[in-house]
């Protein structure tokens, strides 16, 4: 990420806690309206709200000045008290229903302000700002069909009133203001698209009767999809639909939100044919696709993950899957349309006070966007650690951070969902488009942490340690570098979800917890005794598992220390104990007895390890297609010696009865072999000719928990060899040489197994 060109940067430790202890830097919004009884600084942006709005107060052709950017209520405010008889036209058009907004709202500055003293911003102020009358206005929108309307109702909030009321509540009477609004949006947009000056500019004069009908049916087709009845309707459906008596009510709001939808479809299709066709709103709205989106804003809106939880297994496979703050569009290009979701844009909700996590290769970066419009960064890369402030804003569905000395980054959605987002942007100094994913943080809850073990990978330096949270509050941090180290400390939960782990020798370090599929990732740094930025970490938090017999028994794995990827060794278990094949070995060894105790694997062996290891006890950690062990021996006398993780790979094994009596056909260096497995034990083989002309002894075969141990007669050596894929009649191998305890070659070939009466001289 680059909100602003990074920089190493060393943050103080007064920097630093104000930030994360508190989650924000001021309780304070940007977008908070600075009235008094004589002043006005701010507005609403409504149509209906209109989030990522910029204005700028015009007076005599001059720009006075700019507002902040609307919030998702549509709220935006100035710097300095606005001046009576100025206008104050939208600059930047910002995010409307979750698709950008087009058009131009303005508002001439007056006396006429809603309850709080702030001035709305509407499609009606529109014309009246462009010189119409407010009778006039209540003219051409009683001629279309929309009636009932006062002077008062054109500069009001047409939305006031109706966020928190359901469905089955609405009336034509509440619903008249917004009605006007959106008709009088929908015929500016068609204007605007099809004419080459007016636009949003239209006087009295430019209503001509083409116009006036063109106005008519806009209203026509808002009328027929916002009334009352229509609402009450799709209400039933969706509870009917979702057949849950406890569910959250169908709120008006989710309506309107289809409404505005369905009137964008119409206006499309409008400005599609140049005018020439105005869509029947009555068969659109009587297409399945108008309630399946009303259903989708429904849940996206009031359904939590909890909630669908609680549902039958049947009704969740049967209910759209979406996300809060989703949105939709009906197809432009079909007149039958069908649901799409729209272009995922960037809204206040999605970010502000919102924590993310990226990392990827030798970058870990954490970035907090706070409510007051600032964002602090900081993380570790190839060049050190960094980090940098500054301020976002969301403007026209992009993040656009500015940091102090840099050039302004604007940041695309490409991509939500619950647990993260993926994001564009252009990187300057690498002169390259850039695409990151970056990880939503959820703040840590004491069960999260109190009685687990987790193993933590690091994402930057390739260390692993395994770490312990006790219910009482204490910690134990167990690490293996150059050497191993038990570290302990003190852990609690602060006021911003932060778990704050407190070490003798750190002032603290701060953990944050995104979520992952398999496990946690855990971010936060540590100080050093000056208070100064010392390390920036983080990786997977994989959480430990009960063991139980059945994962081991009778299997064989492929173990692998972490810190040493090459000393691998095969380990297999058995009733009898555990047994080993090294690298060297032409027999499985039996090294140990094991058992399962307090859901760990205690493994004794038989004879202590030329390390002194007597004893070692195994915690299950992570379980997927491999299983991950954290690892503790221990001598006789029952001291600890190491810790560390190991992974055990399952491994295929083969029978007696996948080659006995077998012909397989394989090549080396380009030349054709056959090796045929005798009952009796023996191994035939044929080299250089197709069909085989003589098979030739060549050795003895036999099969130990899935391995296949061959002693050559002619080489005098042994292969020892591991299926690593089965596919059909295709056997993979790993085939080890060993002679006199020492291992000539490894390779992979591949064999086919011929039919079995297939004759082959």
């Amino acid at each position: 990420m680059r909100l602003g060109q990074l920089k190493p940067l060393v943050f103080l430790l007064a920097v630093l806690v104000p930030f994360f202890l508190t989650g924000c830097g001021s309780s304070s919004t940007s977008s908070a309206p600075i009235s008094g009884d004589d002043v006005l600084t701010s507005g609403i942006a409504v149509d209906p709200y209109i989030e990522g709005a910029v204005f700028a107060e015009m007076l005599d052709g001059e720009e006075l000045q700019r507002s902040t950017s609307s919030d998702k209520n549509g709220l935006f405010s100035f710097t300095e008290p606005l001046t009576p008889g100025s206008l104050i036209v939208m600059v930047e058009g910002g995010i409307h229903n979750g698709v950008p907004f087009t058009g131009t709202l303005k508002r001439q500055v007056d006396s006429a302000t809603d309850a709080e003293g702030r001035l709305i911003a509407s499609p009606l102020t529109t014309l009246l700002a462009n010189g119409l009358s407010a009778d006039e206005v209540i003219g051409l929108l009683g001629d279309a069909g929309i009636e009932g309307l006062s002077p008062a109702d054109l500069t009001a909030d047409p939305m006031a009133g109706l966020l928190e009321i359901s469905g089955e509540e609405a009336t034509d009477e509440a619903l008249a203001r917004l009605q006007a609004a959106m008709t009088v949006r929908a015929f500016l947009t068609v204007v605007d698209a099809l004419s080459e000056s007016e636009g949003w500019e239209v006087t009295l004069e430019d209503f001509t009767e083409d116009r006036r009908g063109l106005l008519a049916q806009m209203a026509t087709g808002v009328k027929a999809t916002l009334n009352a009845t229509k609402v009450q309707a799709i209400s039933s459906n969706i509870a009917l639909g979702l057949g849950v008596s406890d569910a959250p009510p169908v709120r008006l709001v989710d309506v309107i939100q289809t409404a505005v939808s369905i009137t964008d479809y119409v206006t499309a299709r409008v400005i599609s044919t140049s005018g020439d066709e105005i869509p029947d709103v009555e068969s659109v709205l009587g297409s399945q696709a108008v309630q399946d989106m009303a259903f989708r804003y429904y849940l996206a809106n009031n359904f939590t993950d909890e909630q669908r939880e609680q549902l039958s297994e049947e009704l969740q496979t049967q209910l759209p899957v979406v996300s809060p703050g989703d949105a939709f569009v009906l197809d432009p290009t079909s007149e039958t349309p069908d649901v799409l979701p729209s272009d995922p844009v960037f809204t206040q909700e999605l970010v502000s006070g919102k924590t993310f996590v990226f990392h990827e290769d030798d970058i870990l970066e954490i970035i907090v966007f706070y409510a007051n419009g600032t964002f602090l960064s900081y993380g570790d890369e190839d060049e050190g650690l960094f980090g940098h402030t500054g301020t976002w804003q969301i403007v026209n569905g992009k993040l656009v951070g500015n940091a102090e000395g840099y050039s302004s980054v604007e940041h695309t959605l490409i991509s939500r969902d619950p647990s993260e987002i993926e994001v564009e942007f252009y990187d300057a100094e690498a002169d390259e488009t850039v695409i990151q994913t970056w990880v939503r943080a959820i703040p840590f809850v004491e069960s999260d942490l109190a009685g687990r073990s987790f193993l933590v990978g690091q994402v930057l330096d390739d260390q692993l340690l395994r770490i312990s949270f006790s219910a009482d509050g204490s910690g134990v941090a167990d690490f293996q570098e150059e050497e191993f180290v038990v570290d302990h400390f003190t852990w609690s939960i602060n006021d911003s979800g932060a778990a704050v782990l407190v070490f003798p020798d750190f002032t603290d370090n701060l953990f944050r917890l995104p979520a992952r599929s398999d496990g946690f990732v855990v971010v936060g740094y540590s100080l050093d005794a000056q208070g100064e930025l010392d390390e920036v970490f983080g990786g997977e938090m994989l959480p430990a598992f009960p063991v139980e017999e059945e994962l081991l028994l009778d299997k064989m794995f492929l173990s692998i220390p972490v810190f040493d990827t090459e000393d691998t060794v095969l380990v297999y278990f058995d009733e009898d104990g555990a047994y080993l094949l090294d690298e060297m070995s032409v027999a499985w060894q039996r090294v140990a007895t094991w058992s399962v105790v307090d859901d760990s694997v205690v493994i004794d062996f038989l004879a202590p390890m030329p390390d002194g290891t007597s004893r070692i006890e195994m915690r299950l950690t992570w379980q997927n297609e491999s299983l991950w062990f954290w690892v503790e021996g221990y001598s006789q006398q029952g001291t600890l010696l190491f810790a560390q993780p190991e992974e055990y790979r399952e491994q295929l094994q083969l029978s007696v009865g996948d080659i006995d009596g077998a012909t397989f056909r394989g090549e080396e260096d380009s030349e054709v072999f056959f090796v045929q497995f005798e009952t009796d034990g023996g191994v035939l083989l044929c080299e250089g000719a197709e069909p085989c002309e003589e098979y030739e002894l060549a050795g003895t075969w036999d099969i130990d928990r899935g391995v296949v141990f061959l002693s050559s007669i002619v080489e005098g050596n042994y292969n020892v060899l591991r299926l690593l894929s089965l596919d059909g009649e295709f056997f993979t191998f790993e085939t080890r040489v060993i002679d006199e305890g020492q291992a000539l070659d490894i390779f992979e070939e591949t064999w086919v197994r011929l039919p079995q009466d297939l004759p082959q001289d």
